[in-house]
């Protein structure tokens, strides 16, 4: 790859690297209040709430809920509904977001204790009775424990349990010892471990697929999924510039110091600038 083009690549990467280590600490201290928002995934989570492993296991009963039935179940966490009620901020997001007949949203506001989940009335298999029973014997002992992912798992496997039931939820979604293990009609959802990479691999290419500058959308990202997009640029940033100083001192031998020298000079700003970006990512290794 020729030097200037090396030398761009590098500061381009450099530029978004330093940049979603800046983001990511300033998201990390503490969660704002959100406004509704057009979801960028199903699984949303701005109050960062959820760590990889509770994004992969909830990933994993989203996927098996649309596998199963077809159904999409959005997921958001934020800390609180701006002022407004549970019910008009998912109606606004779902409405933003242009949810249909096969979607379900379950929102959580973490801080005001708060919470809606709304199934599409174009599904009909599931009953206002069985709506009532997610929520109240599936959903909200999780949330009591803030057990966001059990939460979560526990909205899918109710979903699915109430689609497949012909008069009622047989068992309903049980949630065990706190942790994020559904049961449903006596069987344990087991996700395993190829799902799993698989799910973790489709959240980071979502991750990938965001510009950089779009901010907004950024922020929706689950904090664990924004620092390891974060870590994933910096190492980028800095084997560019490994590669761009070798190219340099080639240049700098076939040419001279003197026909180098902004390339030198755009070399070392690069450098100084990374080794802040790493400073950054130490803050936040060491919060």
């Amino acid at each position: 790859m020729p030097l200037v083009t090396r030398l761009v690549r590098a500061a381009a990467l450099l530029a978004v690297g330093a940049f979603l280590a800046l983001f990511t600490l300033a998201l990390a201290p503490a969660a704002s209040a959100e406004t509704p928002m057009r979801l960028p995934g199903q699984i949303t989570d701005p109050a960062g709430v959820l760590d990889s492993s509770d994004l992969t296991d909830v990933q994993a009963a989203i996927d098996q809920l649309y596998d199963n039935e077809r159904i999409r179940l959005w997921v958001v966490f934020v800390p609180d509904f701006s002022g407004a009620s549970g019910a008009q901020w998912a109606e606004r997001t779902w409405n933003m977001s242009s949810l249909g007949n096969r979607d379900a949203l379950l929102a959580v506001a973490t801080d005001e204790r708060d919470y809606f989940f709304n199934v599409s009335q174009g599904l009909s298999s599931v009953t206002d009775r069985e709506n009532e029973s997610i929520r109240v014997d599936a959903i909200e002992p999780a949330l009591r424990s803030n057990d966001w992912a059990a939460a979560s798992i526990a909205a899918a496997t109710g979903i699915e349990e109430a689609v497949n039931s012909s008069d009622g939820m047989s068992v309903g979604a049980l949630l065990v010892g706190g942790g994020a293990i559904a049961v449903v009609a006596g069987g344990a959802v087991v996700y395993s471990r190829r799902n799993k990479a698989k799910s973790t691999a489709a959240m980071a290419e979502t991750a990938r697929s965001i510009d950089p500058k779009d901010t907004a959308a950024l922020a929706t990202l689950p904090l664990p999924m924004l620092d390891e997009r974060a870590k994933e640029i910096l190492i980028d940033t800095d084997d560019a510039i490994r590669g761009s100083t070798d190219e340099l001192e080639l240049a700098r031998g076939e040419f001279g110091d003197q026909a180098a020298a902004p390339f030198i000079d755009a070399v070392n700003k690069a450098r100084s600038t990374l080794g802040s970006a790493f400073q950054i990512r130490q803050r936040l290794d060491d919060a």
